[in-house]
């Protein structure tokens, strides 16, 4: 990919993207600890031989016999672990997390200039950049980057393992890269464990690759590629078992609840179908409160639609139009126009599964990832969305229009999102400080209520 006349655009793309997670754009290098990151404290632990964490905060944590335990897999803090033994708890976490970004940028560059060419879809250097552009500052990506803190710390780094998969299965099939292609899947789903369905997008990317004849090279194959999973699913029980002696329980059952949502929580449970329609709603439609002041949108911590901050992700529309076509086409064996071949149609309908089983598990969870801006949920199902949407191109590829409608929705993109990135990290500065000089300065018994206070309050994660 990085042959030819534009091959310095690559490298300079997520340069830039980083240098605005940074904060160089803006003249400030962006090198602060964040004391909301969990996983620092549980590597710290690790190290110590512990699996819980000291930390002086409890909001979105569990307890359980007097100590604090974090409910998220634990793969961010065995990344973590180099660099707390370098820095202990000081680690630049602003500065690690826009790190993870911009590398994201890049290893999405590299994801699309594969899957192009594999699936023929003639995306240039310029659609690749384009599209890099618009996952790193026109999406939710973009201020998730930018905050140190456990929530977005893991939903990014789990976006760089599932691209590490991706394009490790989309490279020419040896035991070598089935091998990494399953471990970077694996550590994917234990940094979030729902993307345990794009398992559907990796098997059908495999498929329409090799065709594989021999049923002894395709169960050594996919052996080779399950062997990390097994292995860090096996770890993850013991690590359950560990610490609650229960290997099926990862301590939501004793997770300090916000009051917000302690009557949905008693009366629905932690996830139910009954969340569905109302965080489909929050998390894809709802438009942002509007205003007549600049920049003409407000901040609401709930979270608004992704449809309306990242505009482009609408062509996901006219991709299922034709998508159908193909469908009836090449597995209901029926009459229909359509330039799509089999193997796009088989990705396609992997990409949906694998999208729509992410987001549903996403909308039957009580909180719609508050505090936010937009819908951060959202980015573990974005890739799903693009990656469908590129198939598009083989149809409007060569429109005018369509490439002015593009351009137009890349700088509505960037707009909404610069501003919600300046919106939540003020919001998210002003509670982090708040917080933390709380239960700093307050000692005896006051200290003891403020201490009390601040369990109760939770950024609430899946």
């Amino acid at each position: 990919m990085l042959n030819g006349k534009y091959w310095y655009v690559f490298l300079l793309t997520p340069v830039v993207v980083w240098a605005v997670y940074a904060g160089i754009g803006v003249g400030r290098l962006h090198m602060y600890p964040n004391r909301l990151n969990y996983f620092k404290d549980l590597s710290v632990s690790f190290r110590q031989g512990r699996l819980d964490i000291d930390n002086p905060y409890v909001g979105d944590l569990s307890v359980f016999k007097g100590k604090k335990y974090l409910y998220w897999p634990a793969v961010p803090a065995l990344v973590y672990m180099p660099l707390t033994a370098l820095c202990g708890k000081n680690t630049p976490d602003t500065f690690i997390v826009g790190c993870f970004g911009a590398l994201n940028v890049f290893l999405l560059m590299i994801l699309l200039n594969l899957f192009s060419k594999r699936y023929e879809l003639k995306l240039g250097h310029k659609g690749i950049v384009f599209l890099a552009l618009f996952w790193g500052l026109g999406t939710v990506h973009f201020y998730m980057s930018m905050v140190g803190a456990v929530w977005y710390i893991s939903q990014v780094m789990a976006q760089t393992f599932l691209m590490l998969s991706l394009v490790c299965i989309l490279m020419h099939t040896s035991l070598t890269t089935l091998f990494l292609s399953g471990l970077f899947y694996a550590m994917a789903v234990y940094t979030r464990n729902n993307l345990v369905f794009t398992i559907f997008l990796v098997v059908a990317i495999y498929i329409t690759k090799d065709k594989v004849g021999d049923k002894k090279i395709l169960i050594k194959q996919a052996t080779i590629f399950l062997m990390p999973f097994v292995v860090f699913s096996l770890a993850n029980l013991a690590y359950n078992w560990a610490r609650f002696g229960n290997a099926f329980d990862n301590g939501i059952n004793y997770h300090r609840l916000n009051p917000y949502f302690l009557n949905n929580f008693s009366i629905y449970g932690y996830m139910s179908l009954h969340y569905v329609p109302s965080n489909f709603v929050r998390e894809v439609i709802m438009p942002p409160p509007f205003t007549t002041q600049f920049p003409y949108f407000e901040f609401d911590p709930k979270g608004c639609g992704l449809l309306w901050v990242s505009p482009i992700f609408i062509f996901i529309f006219a991709a299922a139009f034709y998508y159908k076509n193909g469908f009836n086409k090449h597995i209901l064996k029926e009459r229909a126009n359509t330039v799509l071949s089999y193997n796009d149609v088989i990705v396609m309908s992997a990409a949906a599964i694998s999208g729509i089983l992410i987001s549903l598990v996403i909308f039957m969870v009580m909180s719609t990832g508050w505090s936010q801006f937009a819908s951060r949920y959202s980015l573990d199902y974005q890739l799903m969305m693009l990656l469908f949407s590129l198939f598009i191109l083989k149809i409007w590829g060569k429109s005018k229009i369509f490439k002015a409608v593009l351009i137009a929705g890349l700088v509505i993109s960037i707009y909404i999102n610069y501003f919600g990135m300046r919106f939540f990290l003020a919001e998210h500065e002003k509670y982090y400080h708040q917080r933390f000089s709380n239960i700093q300065s307050t000692s005896g018994a006051r200290g003891a209520v403020a201490r009390k206070n601040n369990m109760f309050y939770t950024n609430f994660a899946v």
